[in-house]
């Protein structure tokens, strides 16, 4: 995809404006976005206030929160250039559902892992989404081939598992969300693309 074509308006665009304006609020002077006592008070995930409390929005909320400026731009660097490549082909709205739905059953693999190993951790950061736009990535590619043509399914391959694989070699990070992110991400590609009037090298949707 050209670079101009990342200039207009989209989704992915204002999902990237969203989290940043969202750290921004939730920083307070580049400490107390680090600490996870602080982005509960915002809405970060953690098993007894989504059980106990019943605060289901913490899934959702989550997604939009990031442990300082690192997480924040690893995060948005990849959300901006999967996000807009998947956006581009699939339309707005079956984006967004794929991303906002992706994200919040992301986050429910982890929760149950954290009950099951009894362990107060907080969890936060758009990867779960981010791993769902992954999935719906490789379902796109495995069923479209010739849809964009930088956008191989072997490189799609390689990049999904070393993105899977190197969560397991890094400390602190959610490996359950970011494989459940991938596995609903696929399954809602499954469901929600499935053009009638597709035609190779051309968008799947033609929506704006």
């Amino acid at each position: 995809m050209e670079l101009s074509k990342y200039k207009k308006i989209t989704i992915t665009n204002l999902i990237v404006l969203v989290n940043i304006i969202v750290f921004i609020i939730t920083d307070r002077f580049s400490i107390l976005s680090e600490d996870p006592e602080w982005l509960l008070r915002f809405g970060a995930m953690e098993v007894s206030h989504i059980i106990d409390s019943h605060e289901y929005y913490r899934l959702f909320t989550a997604n939009f929160l990031h442990f300082g400026i690192e997480h924040l731009g690893s995060n948005m660097v990849l959300l901006f250039l999967i996000g807009n490549l998947i956006e581009e082909s699939v339309g707005k709205i079956r984006f967004s559902l794929i991303y906002i739905i992706g994200g919040i059953l992301a986050n429910i693999p982890s929760l149950v892992y954290n009950m099951i190993d009894a362990q107060e951790v907080v969890s936060a950061g758009a990867s779960g989404a981010i791993f769902a736009l992954c999935g719906a990535l490789f379902w796109i590619t495995l069923r479209y081939p010739n849809l964009q043509k930088e956008v191989t399914l072997p490189r799609v391959i390689i990049f999904s598992f070393l993105s899977l694989a190197s969560g397991f070699y890094t400390e602190g990070i959610d490996n359950f969300a970011h494989l459940g992110g991938f596995v609903f991400g696929f399954i809602l590609a499954m469901i929600l693309i499935h053009p009638k009037n597709y035609r190779k090298g051309k968008a799947v949707y033609d929506e704006n």
